[in-house]
């Protein structure tokens, strides 16, 4: 089968921090100028808020986390599929600090019911980690590998978990279960603090908040909620992909997060992430996409130097 036309993929071969963002905007410009092309799809397929990419038109600069770099402009369609780890608090808080520069996004952005859930207790158990270890072991702080572990273990929860009936029961069960293991370690869950996204975006410093009494994490989690279900962007993407694969007026991109170098498998231990971040993690982040079926994979790197978001050892060492 040949591969499907006007697609591409985006993946970092180093160690993160090359630019992929602006390289996804410039591709997605260019096939818009492209005969017979009327839109473009931007796709997620791995990662988190753990990620950082900024993209820049018309005077206008966004630094983004979870949502994909194509939202600036309006003929774009973004997904964030299913192989994301998704912050639904700072998801929600995100999307209305782009809307405050861009306009209304609804009807452009989607999430997957299946993206994995991510909360203030993967971000506390990385906390905890970190004193298991003593001292930082390649994470960020996002609770991304936490979230991603317990996908595996299914101790975790999913988006779809978020948006049904027994949330609140579901979560409250969490929460006394993450209580009850930090009091092994003498410590309270509701004094750990956390990356506090909103505050962090509004002051340009990094800034941290508790998680908060089990009402209020669940009230957090709930103003989210909320919020996702008043959108109407969750569902099932692979429907998507459906139509967008027949549709040959719209072109797609798979736009990866972190890089070749932090590959869980491949990259340079401790210091790596938690998600495929080959192009091949497509496949898994979509439930619908081969790498076969895509026509340009692109690999990005910055010379004449290699840098690294962060505290890491580098290979060369």
């Amino acid at each position: 089968m040949k591969p499907r036309p006007h697609s591409a993929c985006v993946v970092g071969i180093a160690l993160g921090d090359e630019g992929k963002g602006r390289v996804i905007d410039n591709l997605l410009g260019l096939l818009l100028k492209t005969r017979g092309i009327s839109g473009v799809t931007v796709v997620r397929f791995q990662g988190g808020s753990n990620s950082g990419h900024t993209v820049e038109a018309n005077g206008i600069r966004l630094a983004l986390h979870q949502v994909p770099s194509g939202i600036l402009n309006k003929k774009s369609t973004c997904i964030m599929d299913r192989g994301m780890s998704i912050n639904p608090a700072d998801l929600v808080d995100e999307i209305r600090l782009i809307e405050e520069r861009i306009g209304n996004v609804q009807g452009r952005l989607f999430l997957s019911n299946d993206a994995v859930l991510n909360t203030d207790l993967d971000r506390a158990e990385e906390f905890v980690n970190r004193i298991r270890t003593g001292g930082a072991r390649g994470g960020t702080g996002r609770g991304i590998g936490p979230s991603y572990a317990h996908h595996y273990d299914r101790l975790g929860f999913h988006i779809s978990d978020l948006l049904d009936s027994e949330w609140k029961k579901t979560l409250k069960k969490q929460y006394e279960r993450y209580r009850k293991e930090f009091h092994l370690y003498g410590l309270k869950l509701a004094r750990i603090e956390v990356p506090d996204f909103l505050k962090t975006k509004k002051t340009g410093k990094e800034h941290k908040r508790s998680v908060g009494t089990q009402d209020e994490f669940l009230r957090r989690l709930g103003r989210a909620r909320n919020a996702l279900i008043k959108r109407k962007m969750v569902v099932n993407t692979f429907r998507l992909h459906e139509k967008i694969f027949q549709k040959k007026s719209e072109a797609v991109l798979f736009e990866g997060a972190q890089a070749l170098g932090l590959h869980p498998w491949l990259g340079t231990l401790p210091d790596i992430t938690a998600s495929d971040t080959s192009s091949y993690g497509i496949h898994t982040g979509t439930a619908f996409w081969k790498v076969e079926d895509i026509e340009k994979r692109i690999g990005i790197f910055k010379i004449p130097y290699t840098s690294s978001v962060g505290v890491r050892r580098m290979p060369t060492h």
